[in-house]
């Protein structure tokens, strides 16, 4: 109907019915959340509906057949959820399970510890489509959110990138990053990459001595702002802001959702770049 063609919720479907121990009906289904007009950048997420059964009838969903962000039902008993925290010192044996990387990664270019997040630059940009990059993934998870991390550079070659990317595929992200010049002199870029298009934004020098550079990525229903920070993440100081429409599966295709990423890389394959955190904090539901 045409109430529902307006629900922040669309893409409902693969729905399982299941009947709890307390008799009532639910369905759990695959469905995602618009923001921006008509775009959605989260990906498919889960959904769970109360079920009534009229006699002699199809089941009715949620009373009026959509899926609402808050439905106000009986609920099932409920259980504690395990939160993950907000930032991650990355001071396990590996990244945690909300971590992931494309394809087939080479675990010898990632390694953890009380220091923090080492990944070993490699020649395979975010830009190829066959091989798996030096890249380590965490899902964006919330419309409204604030990520950052703190990222130096070892035994940097001329050319070494390493930073933060809003990654949504291999033709579609938005990068910031920390690159090394043949003179030693380390530079913030910001970079967009939309298809055949590829523009840097903005380049700024970082101050001699500053052996680590704060990168921040705030993410609205419109928009994606960076920020950089010279000063150990105390202050951060605003580049741009990026629609986000551009990086949403109308747009830049796919389903999987967008992703923030850490990553390193370099014409002649070798560097090491050290994060010292992952902040990821959500600013809604």
């Amino acid at each position: 109907n045409r109430e529902n063609q307006y629900n922040p919720i669309q893409g409902t479907g693969h729905a399982d019915l299941v009947q709890a121990p307390d008799g009532s009906w639910w369905l759990v289904c695959l469905a995602f959340r618009q923001q921006n007009g008509a775009h959605h950048l989260l990906g498919r997420e889960t959904y769970l509906a109360p079920v009534r059964w009229d006699k002699d009838a199809w089941p009715v969903v949620n009373g009026n057949g959509s899926i609402s962000l808050d439905m106000d039902v009986p609920t099932l008993p409920l259980s504690p959820v395990t939160t993950t925290p907000t930032r991650d010192n990355f001071s396990g044996d590996r990244p945690g399970v909300e971590w992931v990387w494309m394809r087939n990664p080479v675990m010898e270019n990632y390694s953890t510890g009380k220091d923090g997040l080492h990944i070993k630059a490699t020649d395979i940009t975010l830009d190829n489509s066959k091989e798996s990059p030096s890249l380590l993934l965490r899902r964006q998870e919330h419309i409204d959110f604030t990520a950052a991390t703190e990222v130096s550079l070892t035994n940097a070659p001329d050319g070494m990138e390493a930073g933060m990317t809003v990654f949504a595929s291999e033709p579609s992200h938005y990068d910031l990053y920390v690159t090394r010049a043949a003179d030693g002199s380390d530079s913030i870029k910001l970079r967009y990459r939309l298809n055949e298009l590829t523009h840097v934004e903005s380049s700024i020098p970082v101050p001699a001595g500053c052996r680590s550079v704060g990168l921040q990525v705030k993410g609205t229903p419109t928009t994606y702002s960076f920020a950089y920070s010279t000063d150990g993440g105390q202050n951060f100081i605003s580049i741009a802001s990026m629609n986000t429409r551009y990086l949403s599966t109308e747009t830049a295709g796919g389903f999987t959702g967008t992703f923030i990423g850490l990553f390193a890389t370099s014409p002649s394959g070798s560097g090491d770049a050290r994060f010292k955190y992952f902040d990821y904090i959500p600013e809604n539901k």
